[in-house]
């Protein structure tokens, strides 16, 4: 992966090509129920600073169990060089990964975007949800990591005084980049002339409340992300107690010092120096902040998914309640 390194910019758009949509979904499906699909992302960087990254090609990581010999990145070497040999885009520009109701975000997650990325500039990560497909709707989205939060990642001070002053918090952690669809027009043409020849009609009630499964399941899961996040909270807290707890007595030993000095000096004697005092009192270290701010980027995810299911099951309880009220009115 450091061979295929490439010069990095801002990416404000991904393209990503029909097929690595439908290899990744296949992928999905052959994986195992709840063990998440995860694959390599090839494609290249549009020219003249458009910000465009085209995903072209993709194909999956092996799940080896029992191969001890196994090397992950041989694997990925060897599958782009063959690729290159047959003339077909081979620059590594991310990676992929599939997930059940949107529950990607934690701290593995993190360390291996910061990975791809501090190798390749431009690297992105595609998070397929199939739980939202079934709703209705293609679950694909695109994240990076800030450069902010490479930095600070990467210095291994992710602290809340510094985190202030870099103004990193859980909605600036990954943002996320707009993801548009792209297919061939032979393959636009195949899809509108199998569209005019479809005569089934579709019988999906499309005022039934759907989602109400996935409802109580965002639900669950934000009730435990938030269980989470009062865990670190409360070592937070642990922390101010201790440092409160160790100040006051560091001023109280500072304090019965100072009287021993006033005495000595009274008797002509040498004070003694307060040093030993302030490297008896060391503050301890502040606590890390990394896996509450996962915690909060993950229960904001799930606040913004219930929040759009809420949205769609209101429309169709009003709308619902207006048909009703109508064909009422008629009889």
């Amino acid at each position: 992966m450091e061979a295929l390194a490439i010069d990095g910019g801002e990416v404000e758009q991904v393209q990503l090509d029909g097929q690595v949509l439908l290899k990744i979904i296949k992928h999905s499906t052959s994986e195992e129920t709840g063990l998440p699909a995860q694959g390599v992302l090839l494609g290249l960087m549009k020219g003249g600073g458009s910000g465009v990254l085209e995903i072209t090609n993709c194909f999956p990581f092996p799940r080896v169990t029992d191969n001890a010999d196994f090397d992950e990145t041989n694997y990925q070497m060897d599958m782009m060089r063959h690729l290159r040999n047959v003339n077909i885009d081979h620059l590594h520009v991310g990676w992929y990964q599939t997930t059940y109701y949107s529950s990607f975000f934690n701290k593995s997650f993190l360390e291996s975007q910061f990975c791809y990325q501090s190798s390749i500039g431009e690297a992105v990560v595609l998070v397929y949800d199939p739980t939202r497909t079934n709703q209705n709707e293609i679950a694909i989205r695109a994240f990076r990591l800030s450069n902010k939060v490479m930095e600070c990642y990467k210095s291994g001070d992710i602290s809340l005084p510094n985190c202030m002053e870099n103004n990193i918090t859980f909605e600036t952690m990954f943002p996320e980049v707009p993801v548009i669809i792209r297919n061939s027009h032979l393959a636009q043409c195949l899809l509108s002339e199998l569209a005019g020849q479809s005569s089934q009609r579709s019988s999906k009630d499309f005022l039934g409340l759907g989602t109400s499964r996935v409802l109580e399941n965002d639900v669950r899961f934000l009730m435990d992300s938030i269980d989470t996040l009062n865990q670190e909270s409360a070592k937070y807290v642990v922390y101010n107690r201790s440092v409160a707890r160790l100040n006051n007595q560091k001023m109280q030993a500072l304090a019965k010092r100072q009287i021993e000095n006033r005495e000595r000096l009274q008797k002509g004697e040498r004070p003694v120096p307060e040093d030993d005092i302030v490297r008896q009192f060391q503050q301890p270290p502040l606590p890390p902040r990394l896996d509450a701010m996962v915690t909060a980027c993950q229960i904001n995810n799930y606040v913004e998914q219930i929040k759009d299911y809420a949205t769609q099951n209101y429309a169709k309880l009003f709308l619902a309640e207006s048909v009703h009220r109508s064909t009422s009115g008629t009889e």
